[in-house]
């Protein structure tokens, strides 16, 4: 029927616009002004300050190699000794590429620490540092974090004794989340703590308080990656209880965590970290994630943020990337939400 082709052709052009949409591209030289690490669907970070202005194609494989702190661009080149900066950049053409939401990183002194003689997070006279970028995503994931282990046992208690099937299926979820956090403290371990540090020395207690977190946190999830096999082969109750007992200790870890780290980490970042620096975060949780779950973790992300996402939508995501979510995305959220609790 007509009304078949058309709504096939729709399917097929959406299919198309995401696909060349996520694709890695071709390497491009820096100088074509491209910035690969808050580009593409920033899944389990997803977030990123400048997302609505960096509406490019997916980051390169390569992105993974980089490095806090790492090659400057131009918009920080300003902060660095000028046997750092590239030759022909005049400063005249560094200040007008600053903008509201992509600014350059405050120029710390020799001590590393920040700007002022106030505690991190403080500038002269104890005010407020000066905001170098938008750390945001830190909470957004955060809030995805708590509620989706947070509803873990639950789902795990629905399934019916020895339903292997249902079995299988919430394991898959529970090793897509632990796969997802896994990557987000990886992240933090490799490439923040020690940037922190550096740059504000103030903030170094809490960081190794963050270091021993993770370190608990590392226990439990291990504890259910190996606990989650035999379950999900069994769907039997005596298989569930190691399970059950590991998302217990990951979610009495992050009771402990998360609102530490939003109190006395986010804040530091967001005087001392470049926008580049954090959205390499993003970029490093994108390419954790595992192939077929993308739908599943933008969804969960949207459901657990306060307005049920769309204002994290409008923000994070470009219209046609929004319209293939409300098209596409959902239903499949929506089908595998009803697998999860076992109404398929």
């Amino acid at each position: 029927m007509p009304s078949d082709a058309a709504s096939l052709a729709a399917a097929v052009a959406a299919g198309s616009l995401v696909v060349s949409w996520l694709r890695v591209p071709e390497r491009v030289p820096a100088s074509a002004g491209t910035d690969p690490f808050g580009a593409g669907l920033l899944a389990v970070g997803f977030v990123s300050g400048t997302a609505l202005a960096r509406w490019l194609p997916a980051a390169p494989s390569g992105a993974r190699t980089h490095r806090l702190g790492g090659a400057p661009d131009a918009r920080v080149r300003r902060t660095l000794p000028r046997r750092h900066r590239g030759r022909n950049v005049a400063r005249s053409s560094i200040r007008r590429r600053r903008s509201e939401h992509d600014m350059a990183a405050t120029a710390l002194p020799p001590s590393g620490d920040l700007p002022g003689s106030g505690p991190s997070g403080t500038g002269p006279g104890g005010r407020p540092a000066a905001k170098t970028c938008d750390a945001r995503g830190m909470v957004e994931i955060h809030r995805m974090y708590r509620a989706t282990f947070g509803e873990a046992p639950s789902l795990v208690e629905g399934v019916t004794e020895g339903d292997a099937p249902h079995a299988d299926t919430v394991g898959d979820h529970l090793s897509m989340l632990s796969v997802s956090l896994h990557a987000h403290h990886e992240f933090e371990d490799e490439h923040l703590w020690d940037t922190l540090e550096d740059r504000a020395p103030a903030c170094t207690t809490h960081v190794e308080r963050m270091k021993e977190q993770h370190a608990v946190m590392l226990v439990h999830l291990n504890e259910l990656d190996a606990a989650l096999p035999s379950w999900r082969r069994s769907g039997r109750a005596t298989d569930a209880a190691p399970v059950l007992a590991a998302l217990g200790g990951v979610n009495d870890a992050l009771a402990v965590h998360l609102p530490d780290e939003e109190d006395n980490i986010v804040p530091v970042m967001e005087t001392v970290l470049t926008q580049k620096e954090v959205d390499a975060a993003s970029v490093h949780g994108r390419q954790a994630t595992p192939k077929g779950k993308t739908w599943a973790q933008l969804g969960a992300i949207l459901a657990a943020q306060p307005d049920g996402g769309d204002a994290w939508l409008r923000f994070h995501l470009p219209p046609p990337v929004r319209a293939v979510w409300r098209l596409v995305g959902r239903r499949a959220y929506v089908r595998n939400r009803a697998e999860l609790v076992g109404r398929s």
